[in-house]
């Protein structure tokens, strides 16, 4: 008799859960509620449109299949929970029924390949419990029932059959929320202290005020020192030349030009691919780090540069195909009082050499700190013109899990800090008032003060639902990724999306 009880028991909790799961998925096929569903999305189309394909067969947007079906599902789903329909919302309910689809069929033929068979002792517990089919006092009414058209019972039969199979590889496979007597029926278990030590992760908190240099604001005349330091970079050439694809070609094009046979000009507009000349063959990067780095070979730059004027070079290998430089005048030195000249040095050094701007920026930021110990932080920030910026507690949280909460968004020279294991380790290493050492971030030299320290009692009671959403994300992520999946989604969409727009 206690056996019997606890199987009662079981199989109430799991038709309680099934229902809360299913149900929403149900009543708009039953009630006819899909012509109210954001029918701006629905029978909009003459045209039937294959999104892709799972095990060959195709997920469609046609009336009656199961991929139209689960769009009508999402899009309820959206609907109740007061969205209203947008571009972006469009998209995320065609995508996300487009991987139910995916889950549905997985889910299900596997369930019932391994031999599982959902009775009709089930489905008529689900049918009960639903609610469905009530009579004035609230209770399961056979009449109702008897009285519905016999199609429309045999699709939500059908219906909760599926949603059943589907439901048993998902527990199995990932646990759900139906517990006995407070332990998981289904899924993996975890252990009580793995949890705790998860959740101790996130129990403590730092708060900071942060200074930072903007190596955007790099000093033209710091630029201006760089670019007089390193002069030879900026010697602006007075070149020509031809670029073919094949060495073979170049070489032969050579001995025509060097023996008469065809012009340079006429070699340009007829032989060159033009990959670093302008169409009448001059050189689109003049200046010596440009042709630095065009040049294949390190040893064959001085056969460029110290061409005289009407030489042809030897063939020369560069970076995208075999080029013959000319020679058309004498070089240049780098005017460094030219706006152009200082320009230009200011561009390369942010492209090209961004440690020596964050090294400058390093320097100060290390004097700096030295005078936040010496007068603390916010006479230092006065002294140095940088506003600070305030950082609310958030715990040490290497690449924002979904278990712990996430590293600041709104502080700009703290973007990507996430996924920054030196700034984090900067930051987290320093007790309660003490500073930092300097970190390179998002385009900035940051400097942190931890200005408190909060131990939060753990939380656990949260971490089923996480981990049954993470669990749920991967198991979205394999399927994706399976080679049984033919994606087309995206084309497919944005071609059906531009079809309608250009068609209004």
């Amino acid at each position: 008799m206690a056996q019997e009880k606890q199987h009662k028991k079981i199989d109430n909790v799991k038709i309680g859960a099934i229902i809360i799961l299913i149900l929403s998925a149900l009543v708009f096929v039953f009630f006819g509620f899909g012509a109210d569903v954001y029918s701006s999305i629905l029978n909009r189309s003459s045209n039937n449109l294959v999104f892709g394909k799972y095990e060959g067969k195709p997920i469609e947007y046609k009336p009656g299949t199961d991929y139209y079906t689960r769009i009508q599902s999402v899009a309820q789903q959206f609907q109740n929970a007061g969205y209203e329909m947008n571009t972006q919302v469009e998209y995320t309910v065609f995508r996300q029924a487009f991987i139910q689809t995916i889950q549905d069929r997985l889910y299900t033929d596997s369930v019932k390949k391994s031999g599982y068979l959902v009775t009709d002792d089930q489905v008529n517990r689900v049918l009960v419990q639903s609610g469905l089919f009530m009579d004035s006092e609230g209770k399961f009414s056979q009449k109702a029932y008897s009285n519905t058209d016999a199609s429309q019972i045999a699709t939500l039969r059908s219906s909760i059959s599926d949603d059943l199979y589907f439901n048993r590889y998902s527990a199995d496979l990932l646990g759900s929320d139906e517990t006995l007597d407070g332990k998981a029926l289904y899924g993996l278990k975890n252990s009580s202290k793995e949890t705790e030590f998860i959740a101790k992760m996130a129990s403590e908190k730092r708060s900071f005020t942060v200074a930072s240099f903007n190596t955007g604001d790099f000093p033209m005349e710091e630029a201006i020192a760089y670019g007089k330091e390193n002069a030879q970079k900026f010697i602006r050439y007075d070149l020509s030349v031809i670029t073919v694809d094949e060495k073979s070609d170049a070489d032969h094009l050579l001995k025509q030009l060097t023996s008469n046979e065809i012009t340079f000009e006429d070699a340009v507009s007829e032989k060159s691919a033009g990959y670093y000349a302008e169409t009448d063959g001059k050189i689109s990067s003049p200046y010596y780090y440009q042709i630095a780095n065009t040049v294949a070979n390190e040893e064959d730059i001085t056969k460029v540069t110290e061409l005289a004027s009407g030489d042809y070079s030897p063939v020369i290998q560069t970076a995208r195909g075999y080029s013959i430089f000319r020679a058309d005048g004498p070089s240049k030195a780098a005017d460094f009082n030219d706006e152009t000249i200082k320009t230009l040095v200011h561009s390369y050094l942010s492209t090209n050499e961004s440690g020596y701007i964050e090294n400058y920026y390093m320097d100060i930021a290390r004097t700096f700190i030295a005078d936040a110990r010496l007068n603390g932080f916010s006479a230092a920030c006065a002294k140095y013109g940088i506003e600070p910026v305030e950082v609310p507690a958030f715990p040490l949280n290497y690449g924002n899990t979904d278990f712990i909460a996430n590293n600041p968004s709104d502080v700009t020279p703290l973007t990507g800090l996430y996924l920054n294991e030196n700034a984090l380790q900067q930051l987290f290493t320093p007790g309660l008032n003490q500073i930092s050492e300097p970190f390179v971030l998002s385009g900035y030299v940051t400097v942190a003060q931890c200005t408190g320290i909060q131990s939060e009692a753990v939380e656990t009671d949260s971490f089923a639902s996480l981990v049954a959403d993470s669990d749920d994300n991967a198991a979205q992520t394999a399927l994706l990724r399976s080679k049984k999946l033919e994606d087309n989604f995206t084309n497919v969409y944005f071609d059906y999306k531009l079809s309608a727009a250009l068609a209004n």
